[in-house]
């Protein structure tokens, strides 16, 4: 049992996994329990397919618009949408940050 936080930002850098990417997500969690494919939904939702496409290979971000589609074929609110994207980008991002020792090397090297 791993002893991570259970913020799910914090457990992806514990382990050293890469986060889900928000795309895949989609794929596993509306799409394909709905038998739909990027264009199917785009066209349902109103959305671009190229749009769509774009987040299902990770080239873009969740925008407040595709938030929104994706709440109404979901049962995760649009905000929920958001906060998975941001919490994709914020675990990405500390990866490139330095690491700060802790405490105990600090005065150990003191």
């Amino acid at each position: 049992m791993s002893d991570a936080s259970p913020c799910l930002g914090w457990t992806f850098l514990q382990d050293g996994t890469d986060p889900t990417p928000v795309g895949d997500f989609v794929v596993t969690s509306v799409l394909r329990p709905r038998g739909m494919d990027a264009a199917a939904f785009a066209d349902s939702a109103g959305l671009q397919a190229e749009e769509v496409q774009s987040l299902l290979h990770g080239e873009s971000r969740v925008s407040p618009e595709i938030a929104d589609a994706l709440a109404r074929f979901s049962d995760l609110p649009a905000r929920s949408w958001l906060s998975l994207q941001t919490i994709h980008d914020n675990v990405r991002a500390a990866r490139n940050l330095p690491r700060i020792p802790d405490w105990r090397e600090i005065v150990r090297l003191g």
